[in-house]
């Protein structure tokens, strides 16, 4: 009996001098999406020649990028900011092996549980460009007499504005290229319609499209705003530019994780994480003669929600490990789920990629790319508007 009572204090004491994880509070912040759209639109005009009618053609592309940050902005009843929480508790039990790695994004949002964290980066969706074939010059019916057309006037501003002036004596088309920038931040509800809201210290200009919408008008930037200005005094609608939200809530799909949606406290730690919606969005523009409206993008956005669910940590074993892994995309939906009872740690492999490049710092070489890419499209699109509207000069 001795010798057993002695073998009692002998484990007693080595289990007491057993590491243990702190009983630590992680917190952590929910994602909210934010897409800026970078619109682009050419316009160019056949050359000025006496007796025949001008020939106004438009190209525009779009280039949306989608990030996720942290949603600052989210508040709890009392007027506290909601925030998950994350205890290393959960991690620990009295005879088991404890072993977590947590892993957040640099502005504290959850990406992984002992698992490789993943990012979605940035969500650029091919732009459609619709544009049509070029047509010959018009000229005036004989004996009759010449009068301007909508369109003749319309170039007449492009020539203005034009780095190229087109004059009688011009052998090559006058264009000029506008750009428009919006970023916007979505809210989607359960039961509700979807909505979006322009971030208008980022995207100024908006002030009367600020609040809740389904659709807006792109604001031209400042450089491009004067001759936006003077063509839409003659184009009026035709140099409209819109986004809508396609999606309802009777469309609305809303990604939701296969676990349970509640935690009894005998299940483990629950882990509280974001719902995520797919919202559809559409732009609109005049392209080609710039008569009717067609559909210049359409693209669809993973939008995280104001809605929680909660996914359970299981409870330690007493002997053994109980594995628990689970890696996050950047908009807060689970990329993998890992749950074993094994003596070692889930699989590498169960999450995979890394966070998000979006968050992070662009350099040097970057910003030049960008601009490049920039100056490249445009180069492009003066160039199919100079083929279209006057063929013989293609080059």
């Amino acid at each position: 009996m001795a010798l057993w009572k002695s073998w009692q204090a002998t484990v007693a004491l080595a289990l007491a001098g057993c590491g243990t994880i702190p009983d630590v509070t992680i917190n952590y912040y929910f994602p909210r999406a934010k897409t800026q759209f970078a619109v682009t639109q050419t316009i160019g005009c056949s050359p000025k020649v006496s007796g025949k009618h001008r020939i106004i053609r438009s190209v525009i592309s779009v280039a949306p990028s989608t990030t996720n940050s942290a949603d600052v902005d989210w508040k709890n009843p009392d007027g506290s900011t909601h925030q998950g929480q994350l205890r290393y508790r959960a991690f620990h039990g009295s005879f088991s092996d404890a072993d977590a790695t947590v892993t957040l994004t640099p502005d504290g949002r959850l990406a992984s549980i002992n698992a490789t964290s993943t990012g979605q980066g940035d969500t650029v969706i091919k732009d459609v460009i619709t544009v049509a074939g070029a047509v010959a010059l018009l000229g005036v019916p004989p004996g009759g007499k010449f009068v301007e057309t909508v369109e003749d006037q319309a170039c007449d501003q492009v020539d203005k504005y034009s780095a190229v002036v087109s004059d009688a004596g011009a052998k090559g088309a006058a264009f000029l290229t506008l750009t428009f920038n919006a970023l916007i931040t979505y809210t989607a509800v359960t039961g509700a319609d979807p909505v979006f809201a322009i971030d208008n210290a980022v995207s100024p200009g908006y002030d009367q499209q600020l609040g809740n919408q389904t659709s807006i008008t792109f604001v031209p930037d400042v450089a491009s705003k004067p001759a936006y200005d003077a063509l839409k005094q003659v184009l009026g609608d035709r140099m409209a530019t819109t986004l809508g939200v396609t999606s309802t809530k009777d469309n609305l799909r809303v990604m939701n994780s296969t676990t349970p949606t509640t935690v009894a406290t005998t299940d483990g730690f629950p882990l509280e994480l974001n719902k995520v919606a797919l919202l559809s969005l559409k732009i609109d523009g005049r392209a080609g003669d710039m008569l009717q409206s067609s559909q210049i993008w359409g693209g669809v956005v993973a939008v995280p929600m104001r809605e929680t669910y909660q996914v359970p940590i299981p409870s330690p074993a007493a002997f053994g490990k109980t594995a628990f892994g689970i890696g996050l995309s950047d908009s807060g939906s689970i990329t993998s789920l890992h749950y074993g009872e094994t003596n070692g740690a889930p699989d590498a492999t169960d999450a995979v990629g890394q966070i998000a490049k979006a968050l992070q710092p662009k350099t040097p070489e970057d910003k030049a790319n960008a601009l490049k890419g920039q100056a490249d499209l445009i180069a492009q699109q003066q160039r199919l508007i100079g083929c279209q509207v006057s063929p013989t000069t293609c080059k």
